[in-house]
């Protein structure tokens, strides 16, 4: 193997690994956003209703 076909594998590994770690943290910042919606619909819906006979 030549050393441009080298670098040429090398550079692939590289971009899967880049394209990896990203597909990975989206799904982490999808994950948590959804988490936190989530937390905030619950939050909403177990809420005591405001008294009204003050």
């Amino acid at each position: 193997m030549g050393a441009l076909e080298v670098l040429i594998w090398i550079l692939a590994a590289i971009g899967v690994l880049v394209l990896l770690s990203a597909i990975a943290f989206l799904t982490l910042l999808v994950w948590i956003a959804s988490a936190g919606f989530r937390r905030m619909r619950d939050d909403e819906a177990t809420q005591l209703p405001e008294r009204t006979d003050r």
